[in-house]
């Protein structure tokens, strides 16, 4: 298994940056925001260390967000419950908004908008760029994961003392009528 997630973030860091090569070659003046964005998958991707710091911790659910992007995957955490994610609290990389913004997707995003959009409740609609990356598939494996309330701080307090970057992004509630929800304070 963790050889097998080894050879997977190594074809994340080269599709990285063939997507990165593909993109400077062209957005011309745009390149500074693809450039980061890449940079940031790059770096952020892997995950071994921050599971290594959650195993002290009652994780009852946990994906890493990659090509069905951070709605498919919530979904398929929320079996038997809805996932109420805080819009705001979501750690989004530098210059995807941009990107988003520019038209810079790809079929996999519009494939899983089709699948989960129906399965999503909005508090108000979301603009396009986030619904982009909502729907996103190309992202670098995250975690996302469910733990105990009580365990919420501290998980996130550990992870960002082992130089994880980590929020809490949501909560877990009883099942409503759609599993997921995505609301701003």
């Amino acid at each position: 298994l963790v050889l097998e997630r080894d050879r997977r973030e190594a074809d994340d860091r080269q599709a990285v940056e063939r997507r990165r090569q593909q993109a400077e070659r062209a957005a011309g003046d745009r390149v500074e925001h693809r450039r980061a964005a890449a940079d940031q998958l790059v770096t952020r991707g892997g995950n071994r260390r921050a599971a290594e710091v959650l195993s002290e911790f009652s994780v009852h659910a946990a994906t890493d967000v990659t090509g069905f992007g951070l709605a498919g995957h919530a979904l398929g955490m929320a079996r038997g419950v809805t996932l109420v994610l805080d819009w705001p609290a979501l750690p989004i990389y530098s210059g995807a908004f941009e990107l988003a913004k520019e038209g810079v997707t790809c079929a996999g995003s519009r494939q899983n908008r089709a699948a989960y959009r129906d399965r999503i409740e909005f508090a108000v609609p979301p603009m396009a760029s986030w619904e982009e990356i909502l729907f996103d598939p190309q992202t670098s494996g995250g975690l996302l994961c469910a733990v105990r309330d009580s365990d919420a701080g501290p998980a996130v307090a550990a992870l960002q003392r082992a130089g994880i970057p980590a929020v809490r992004v949501g909560v877990v509630v009883a099942e409503r009528p759609r599993p997921l929800e995505l609301w701003t304070k």
